[in-house]
């Protein structure tokens, strides 16, 4: 019984660590608009952001298939000669940097 009783605490304690870490990303996130999701011949990263940031598109295989770097809040990027599928892009900001998920169809 106290096995149990223990089990179900650090479960409980575990699930409380995820939600609030989950509640941390999507505020950060909130900062950053990726859009259209999924994507066929452009898409726009939207951020709040005017200082210089690092934008890396990278496709599955690792391979680099955008890189910029710049200031604007808005970056419009073509991938309508890109394969089909999932690829990540790396954002690099003074505020932080994340990750994202695009699919291109």
């Amino acid at each position: 019984m106290k096995t149990l009783a223990l089990l179900i605490l650090s479960l409980t304690s575990i699930a409380q660590s995820f939600a609030q870490k989950e509640d941390e990303e999507i505020f950060f996130e909130q900062k950053v608009i990726v859009h259209p999701n999924p994507s066929t011949t452009n898409f726009k990263i939207v951020t709040d952001d005017v200082t210089a940031k690092t934008i890396i598109v990278i496709d599955y295989s690792g391979k680099a298939v955008y890189t910029a770097t710049t200031s604007d809040e808005v970056v419009e990027i073509y991938c309508g000669d890109w394969l089909s599928g999932a690829y990540i892009i790396n954002l690099y900001q003074t505020t932080g940097n994340s990750h994202y998920r695009i699919m291109k169809e």
